[in-house]
């Protein structure tokens, strides 16, 4: 019988970050890359706005997902249906910031660095704040400054801060990472998905000020 999940959800978090980190990539540049021949004539700013209308309509209309299993130390480990919800949202949100970091020609080759950016964006402007005193200012299109000007010391230290922020919350028997939205009790009580709709507007507007809305990031 497969073991009930407790305090291994950290690390569940963790490794499923870091896996979309690398999986994801490539499929962004596909995705970005499709929408460019299909609509030539559309600017950055339509084409992020087009990314950004299907990654709020795909965290808002996600249901809970199923209680699923994955492998543990020496038998199945069970995932309880709002970890899977999350993990869900987290591979989507994933895709969609490196889709819009694609067309920016932001997505920096290192893991570390892409998990910065993701991790900075997931999190919002008051946990980028915090990371002033480590990486220097994060005002408005900061975003460009993680592909290559950021010491390598200085993003390690950045994610260790960011990483423990997101997988802190879930404790045994709480499902909360990112913001607030996918306790127990929220994904018993909500309808179809909007505490993921509410989630994904932060990433969004987050986005924006990180990479920008319309491929000037650069400036």
């Amino acid at each position: 019988m497969p073991e009930t999940l407790g305090t291994d959800a950290r690390s569940i978090v963790a490794a499923a970050l870091d896996r979309a980190l690398d999986k994801q990539c490539p499929v962004a540049a596909s995705n970005v890359a499709r929408l460019q021949r299909l609509h030539p004539e559309k600017t950055s700013g339509e084409l992020i706005a087009y990314f950004e209308n299907w990654y709020l309509g795909t965290v808002s209309a996600s249901g809970v997902a199923p209680e699923v299993k994955t492998p543990g130390p020496d038998r199945p480990v069970r995932i309880p249906s709002e970890l899977g919800d999350f993990l869900a949202y987290l591979t989507s949100s994933v895709l969609f910031i490196l889709e819009v970091a694609e067309i920016q020609g932001l997505v920096p080759a290192d893991h570390e660095r892409r998990r910065l950016l993701v991790l900075a964006a997931l999190l919002g402007e008051a946990d980028a704040t915090a990371l002033e005193p480590i990486i220097g200012p994060v005002g408005p299109l900061w975003g460009a400054r993680i592909v290559d000007e950021i010491p390598t010391t200085a993003v390690d230290a950045a994610n260790q801060v960011l990483r423990s922020r997101i997988t802190m919350a879930w404790r045994a028997g709480d499902g909360a990472p990112v913001p607030g939205t996918h306790s127990p009790l929220m994904v018993e009580a909500r309808v179809a998905g909007d505490g993921d709709g509410l989630t994904g507007w932060r990433a969004v507007t987050s986005v924006r000020r990180i990479l920008g809305p319309d491929g000037d990031s650069r400036g």
